[in-house]
This record gives C-alpha cells, structure tokens and sequence, in this order.
C-alpha cells in the first residue's frame, strides 16, 4: 500500500485522490501514466537518432508546430466516393436510434 502511495504522489497526484480511488482504478491510472512515460522516452530517443542522422534540419517551428485538423467530408462528397451507397438506398441523413421503453418492475 505504501508502495503505490508513494509511486502515485510521484506522478502528481493528490494525495486525497489516492483515497477516493479504488485500487483497480489506482492501478490503471498508474500502468497509463508509466506507459505514456515510457513512449515519451522512447520518441525521444528515436527523434534524437533522427536528427542525428540528418544532414541540415528545417526549422523548429516546423517541428514545434501541431498537425493541422483533417477537413470533415461533406454527406454529398461521401456518396460520390461511394456510389453504392446510393444504390442501397442511403441518403446521407442520419436519424438517431430509437427510444426505448423503460418498463418498471
């Protein structure tokens, strides 16, 4: 117990968040918190082999920057890159599922 008190106020938890945790919900958050930390290092290292390979790097901003978001397609252009769609008789519209009836015991 003391072991994963120690190693969740060593993430940055609180320590009242601890207590409010099941130790299902305490050993999850810790096996993600490590997995992230492990990818982080790794990436790091491989960007690290990656710049050292290259013979002239672009500028920081190029790599600092973040991807830009994929434009959303439009119902109309879904159906012209799927034709069959239409012949199945798929419009593009999209109603939500049914409600069902709550029965009460």
């Amino acid at each position: 117990m003391a072991d994963a008190f120690e190693l969740w106020l060593g993430l940055g938890k609180s320590w009242a968040g601890f207590w409010r945790s099941t130790p299902y919900e305490v050993g999850k958050i810790v096996a993600a918190v490590q997995k992230h930390q492990h990818r982080a290092v790794i990436m790091s290292g491989w960007y690290g082999e990656y710049f050292a390979r290259q013979k002239r790097l672009k500028s920081l901003s190029h790599y600092l920057d973040e991807t830009k978001p994929k434009t959303l397609v439009r119902n109309g252009e879904a159906l012209k890159a799927a034709p069959w769609l239409a012949l199945m008789g798929f419009d593009g519209s999209v109603e939500p599922p049914p409600k069902l009836p709550i029965s009460n015991p």
